[in-house]
């Protein structure tokens, strides 16, 4: 990476002429920039028009404000090497969530044939051949299909799209995903979601995305949890539905019950309450950073003792697992310093108070406040990951919970 920053001010002009001032040296660089959308519709072109004139070669996005409260417009950037990055975009869409409670007719594109059942027919492979990892692969973007060298993939989005992903990481199975879901921007600029591409496209839905050459690709990705605590102790997945989102035994007993009953025996009404959420987090081996991935449950049930987890999580049996909680008065993800290499971080927006707290060094001309070396980018609609050795979960990682973060380093 050749250099990360993220530029806060109370006035959108004053960033853009920042940008156009003092940015000219990386015109030759490959940009990927955010846009906070709490900036007024009238004041947005001109920010817009300084990111997108700035280099030829660009991607970008509309994301949430650093805080819910924050009137300052932010602009986060990342630059890389032109030669080891290629810019795509991709037309596939992410599938519109779930809804619980309502019928839709399926799509002739999404209706299956006739299967051929036989003696040893296995059942639990047939229940779950209908989810994303039996449908057909999308293409691959047109930029990337003559590209074999590629293991880093950053892009935007409008949301999980295990789809694409898929497709990414069939062609380059060895490559890292890191992407960012971009704002609901439809009361700002009318459309569901804005991305930008260099030859001044702009869309409403879909990806676009820089591929990382090898020499070019970070080297360090970590992920942070802050300010969950643990419940009970860790137990291995004993029983799932094959790599869907039911677990049903952890350590070979009913994982709802076991629940209930540490929640019962911690009585700590001051932090465990009906309003906390409880999450199921895949452990790691790593003593600085135990949870690898984390899960919010959707529900529980004592009699078949299933719990359902928000997202596939892919094979998960005989991992070490445990419940963790987190008070819903924690909705701040405090940074005290960003560290000396140049990061990439993304983070989920928490629906109900400030996102995350930082601290920033003052342009005194410009009424501009500077964070160097970190490309910080929030969105309500979260982020995913996607590695290429998950023996954890083959599915890639969605999350939305406030107080988790993902961050790709280069030194």
């Amino acid at each position: 990476m050749q250099r990360a920053l993220t530029l806060i001010s109370k006035s959108p002009e004053k960033l853009a002429r920042h940008i156009n001032q003092s940015l000219a040296q990386h015109r030759n660089d490959t940009l990927l920039f955010t846009i906070s959308s709490n900036v007024e519709a009238t004041q947005l072109g001109a920010l817009v028009s300084a990111l997108t004139t700035l280099s030829d070669r660009y991607i970008g996005c509309l994301s949430a404000p650093l805080s819910a409260s924050s009137n300052e417009a932010v602009c986060s950037m990342a630059f890389f090497n032109r030669q080891k990055s290629i810019t795509w975009r991709s037309d596939v869409s992410a599938p519109p969530p779930a809804q619980v409670g309502r019928w839709h007719k399926s799509s002739p594109s999404s209706q299956k044939g006739p299967h051929s059942l036989d003696a040893n027919q296995d059942w639990e492979t047939l229940w779950s051949s209908s989810g994303p990892s039996s449908s057909p692969l999308p293409p691959l973007p047109e930029s990337l299909n003559y590209t074999k060298d590629v293991s880093s993939l950053i892009y935007l989005n409008d949301g999980p799209n295990e789809s694409l992903s898929r497709a990414l990481q069939t062609s380059f199975p060895t490559s890292h995903q890191m992407a960012l879901h971009g704002s609901s921007t439809p009361f700002l600029t009318g459309r569901p979601y804005t991305l930008f591409q260099d030859g001044s496209r702009i869309f409403s839905q879909g990806a676009v995305g820089i591929a990382l050459r090898n020499l070019a690709s970070p080297q360090g990705r970590t992920s942070h949890f802050e300010g969950f605590q643990p419940i009970g102790t860790p137990n291995a997945v004993t029983r799932q539905v094959s790599d869907g989102n039911l677990i049903h035994t952890l350590g070979g007993a009913n994982p709802t019950r076991m629940l209930m009953k540490w929640l019962e025996d911690t009585r700590k009404p001051a932090t465990l309450t009906k309003d906390v959420n409880i999450y199921l987090a895949i452990l790691s081996s790593s003593a600085n950073e135990p949870i690898q991935r984390l899960y919010g449950i959707t529900s529980g049930d004592p009699g078949r003792g299933s719990i359902a987890l928000d997202a596939e999580v892919g094979k998960l049996t005989g991992r070490r697992v445990q419940f963790y909680h987190r008070p819903n008065d924690l909705n701040v993800v405090p940074f005290s310093s960003f560290p000396t290499p140049s990061s990439v971080i993304f983070v989920p927006a928490s629906g109900d108070g400030a996102h995350i707290e930082v601290p920033a060094a003052k342009l005194a001309s410009e009424e501009v406040s500077c964070l160097e070396n970190v490309c910080l980018s929030v969105s309500e609609n979260g982020f995913s990951l996607q590695s290429p050795t998950s023996g954890d979960a083959t599915s890639p990682w969605y999350s939305r919970i406030p107080g988790t973060l993902t961050r790709w380093q280069w030194t």
